[in-house]
Protein backbone atom coordinates (compact mmCIF):
# COMPACT_ATOMS: atom_id res chain seq x y z
CA UNK A 1 0.00 0.00 0.00
CA UNK A 2 3.01 2.16 0.82
CA UNK A 3 4.37 2.13 -3.07
CA UNK A 4 3.50 5.02 -5.62
CA UNK A 5 1.38 3.98 -7.87
CA UNK A 6 2.62 6.00 -11.59
CA UNK A 7 -0.33 8.90 -12.22
CA UNK A 8 -1.29 7.31 -15.66
CA UNK A 9 -2.42 4.42 -13.72
CA UNK A 10 -5.51 6.28 -12.70
CA UNK A 11 -7.81 3.20 -11.60
CA UNK A 12 -4.86 1.96 -9.80
CA UNK A 13 -4.65 4.96 -7.70
CA UNK A 14 -7.88 5.69 -6.77
CA UNK A 15 -8.06 1.72 -5.85
CA UNK A 16 -4.85 2.33 -3.39
CA UNK A 17 -6.52 5.89 -2.22
CA UNK A 18 -9.21 3.96 -1.33
CA UNK A 19 -7.94 0.63 0.64
CA UNK A 20 -5.67 3.25 2.21
CA UNK A 21 -8.47 5.51 3.60
CA UNK A 22 -10.82 2.22 4.70
CA UNK A 23 -8.05 -0.33 5.82
CA UNK A 24 -9.43 0.15 9.21
CA UNK A 25 -12.68 -1.50 8.24
CA UNK A 26 -11.34 -4.00 5.46
CA UNK A 27 -8.51 -5.76 7.86
CA UNK A 28 -10.78 -5.49 10.45
CA UNK A 29 -10.40 -9.92 10.49
CA UNK A 30 -6.62 -9.61 10.93
CA UNK A 31 -6.87 -8.28 14.31
CA UNK A 32 -10.17 -9.64 15.73
CA UNK A 33 -10.08 -13.38 15.83
CA UNK A 34 -14.13 -13.97 15.62
CA UNK A 35 -14.55 -11.47 12.70
CA UNK A 36 -14.51 -14.16 9.51
CA UNK A 37 -12.61 -12.83 6.39
CA UNK A 38 -15.48 -13.15 3.86
CA UNK A 39 -18.85 -12.75 3.33
CA UNK A 40 -19.95 -16.63 2.87
CA UNK A 41 -22.08 -16.70 5.77
CA UNK A 42 -24.70 -13.54 4.16
CA UNK A 43 -24.61 -14.97 1.13
CA UNK A 44 -25.35 -18.54 2.44
CA UNK A 45 -28.09 -16.68 3.98
CA UNK A 46 -29.42 -15.32 0.90
CA UNK A 47 -28.93 -17.83 -1.41
CA UNK A 48 -32.76 -19.78 0.05
CA UNK A 49 -34.35 -16.73 -1.11
CA UNK A 50 -33.27 -16.52 -4.53
CA UNK A 51 -33.89 -20.15 -5.00
CA UNK A 52 -37.65 -20.10 -3.90
CA UNK A 53 -37.48 -16.74 -6.43
CA UNK A 54 -36.14 -19.22 -9.00
CA UNK A 55 -38.26 -22.12 -8.70
CA UNK A 56 -41.88 -20.19 -8.00
CA UNK A 57 -40.76 -17.06 -10.66
CA UNK A 58 -41.66 -14.55 -8.30
CA UNK A 59 -43.70 -13.87 -5.32
CA UNK A 60 -46.87 -13.01 -5.69
CA UNK A 61 -47.60 -10.12 -3.51
CA UNK A 62 -45.33 -7.69 -1.70
CA UNK A 63 -46.98 -8.84 1.76
CA UNK A 64 -46.18 -13.04 0.48
CA UNK A 65 -42.47 -11.95 0.06
CA UNK A 66 -42.46 -10.30 3.42
CA UNK A 67 -44.09 -12.98 4.88
CA UNK A 68 -41.40 -15.34 3.60
CA UNK A 69 -38.65 -13.00 4.67
CA UNK A 70 -39.89 -13.06 8.82
CA UNK A 71 -40.45 -17.19 8.74
CA UNK A 72 -36.94 -17.42 6.89
CA UNK A 73 -34.88 -14.96 9.00
CA UNK A 74 -36.65 -16.62 12.22
CA UNK A 75 -35.87 -20.34 10.87
CA UNK A 76 -32.42 -19.45 9.73
CA UNK A 77 -32.09 -17.95 13.52
CA UNK A 78 -32.75 -21.28 15.13
CA UNK A 79 -30.46 -23.20 13.26
CA UNK A 80 -28.14 -20.81 13.39
CA UNK A 81 -28.51 -20.79 17.76
CA UNK A 82 -28.90 -24.85 17.83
Amino acid sequence: MAELVPEKMKEVRNFQKRIIKYRNYLFTFLYLPDVPPDNNASERAIRNIKVKQKVSGQFKTINGAQVYAIVRSITDTCVKNS
